[in-house]
């Protein structure tokens, strides 16, 4: 592929690398059911959020929050220089949910398409490479439900009450 066109490349590798293979080891089994069959079969583009202004891929920086309330969980931060980002379909998205524990406090989260609150940011003019869409993720208020912590709540709730223990 990157040989006739590295931007169609880059963007497909990060939607099969970067969300699909990430996405197939550490999902569910009902999260993969609902959003992997889509992925897969490319009716649907995968995104990833990692990236953040200021702070590159250093993720002891982390800066997107996700707040529990209720049943919910509330993200608000950006993301930036994410291929596919803003034009994915499903996103998936690092969170500092205690952020107290560090990287050992945050959890990845599935952002379904048309959610209200994640939007696009700036678009990125690069000098090559331009047919992979890069741009900022923004998260302003996103409402989303416990059960889509890549993984499942259950599985993050486990692991932070062993770091908590020590």
């Amino acid at each position: 592929l990157s040989k006739s066109d590295p931007g169609f490349c880059l963007a497909y590798l990060a939607h099969s690398m970067l969300f699909v293979n990430n996405f197939y080891y550490c999902s569910n089994a009902e999260q993969r059911e609902r959003y992997l069959d889509k992925a897969l079969t490319g009716e649907w583009i995968g995104g990833m959020g990692m990236t953040e202004p200021g702070h590159g891929t250093d993720v002891v920086g982390m800066q997107t929050t996700a707040v529990k309330k209720g049943d919910h969980y509330v993200l608000n931060g950006t993301k930036t220089w994410a291929t596919n980002g803003g034009i994915a379909n499903v996103h998936v998205v690092v969170a500092s949910v205690y952020p107290e524990l560090g990287t050992r406090g945050q959890a990845s989260f599935i952002i379904p398409p048309d959610t209200p609150g994640l939007s696009q940011g700036q678009k990125f003019l690069k000098h090559g490479i331009r047919a992979s869409h890069t741009a900022e993720v923004v998260l302003e208020d996103v409402r989303i439900p416990g059960r889509l912590i890549v993984g499942g709540k259950e599985k993050f709730d486990a692991r932070i009450a062993k770091v908590r223990e020590g």
